[in-house]
């Protein structure tokens, strides 16, 4: 399916403002603002499944049906029954309906036509689902699950338990170790992270890599998590070579898509990354990098 068909197809299912009366309302919405229900980047396709649904207390609901019933017993004499009740809760919805504030979520779906595989932005099932029955009503597809022979919350909680992680140093790892002109090795300010870059570096002495080669880069730095920049020398016995702060800069500029060097290059984490490229560019030999001039306002994709 090219991507005019699966434009075609979403189209007939695309999202639309609801109505005063409908719960809840689901579609397909442009995965970039003011563009196409279908974002194509050599021959991958980014969706977006929009749902957006009334937030209407139970609590509140139920205090005004409470109080309609007491303006109901009062005028009839008696009680209202079950019956009368549903019909009250149901009146009082559909009057407190129009006025409820609707909450929008945006769930990114990706499809890699070329190596068969659909992967879905969800944080549990039962939202993966919803995403799923729309597809499969929208495209002519059939859908396989990936069975795994352990979960993988499982799998990670034994590796903490055991503090012990899985072997990570294959041939391929070492091979591309020998031909690095230098390595950059990420960590953060947790406990397991810490261990992880303490048998990394331990395993690279071992074999003989030079630390003339090492560059230890902290990431979210400054999180007040009890752990320092200090912490991390004196644990893996090696110097921070830079340190990226932490910051919601990040996350909020990727969901606009752009990198934070490109929307503020003024930016401490945008500084960071000059930082490092200019050391990667020194110990490499490479002639100087400079910043841009001027932010430019460019996507993460460019249409194909």
């Amino acid at each position: 399916m090219g991507v005019a068909q699966m434009e075609e197809a979403l189209e007939k299912h695309a999202f639309r403002e609801g109505g005063s009366l409908e719960m809840q309302v689901q579609g397909w919405a442009p995965p970039r603002d003011g563009g196409e229900l279908v974002h194509s980047v050599n021959r991958q396709f980014l969706l977006a499944y929009r749902a957006e649904k009334k937030l209407l207390p139970t609590t509140v609901v139920n205090q005004v049906t409470r109080a309609k019933a007491a303006e109901l017993e009062e005028q009839q004499g008696f009680k209202p029954g079950r019956k009368q009740m549903r019909e009250l809760k149901e009146q009082v919805t559909d009057e407190l309906l129009p006025r409820a504030f609707g909450i929008r979520r945006d769930t990114r779906v990706w499809i890699d036509p070329v190596n068969r595989w659909l992967v879905i932005d969800a944080a549990s099932p039962a939202k993966a689902d919803e995403v799923r029955s729309l597809l499969l009503k929208t495209l002519d597809i059939t859908l396989e699950s990936v069975e795994l022979n352990e979960a993988p919350v499982a799998v990670m909680t034994s590796w903490l338990a055991g503090n012990d992680a899985p072997p990570g140093f294959t041939d391929v790892i070492l091979k591309t170790f020998d031909m690095a002109d230098s390595y950059i090795l990420l960590t953060t300010l947790d406990m397991p992270a810490l261990k992880n870059l303490k048998v990394t570096l331990d395993t690279l002495d071992n074999l003989g890599f030079p630390r003339t080669k090492w560059n230890v880069v902290l990431n979210r730095g400054g999180s007040r998590v009890g752990l320092t920049a200090a912490d991390v020398e004196r644990t893996v016995g090696v110097p921070i070579s830079v340190e990226v702060p932490s910051s919601v800069e990040v996350p909020a500029r990727l969901n606009e898509g752009v990198t934070v060097v490109e929307a503020n290059p003024r930016h401490a984490v945008a500084k960071a990354f000059f930082e490092l490229a200019a050391k990667q560019r020194k110990s490499t030999g490479s002639s100087k990098v400079a910043a841009p001039a001027k932010p430019a306002k460019k996507s993460l994709f460019k249409r194909s």
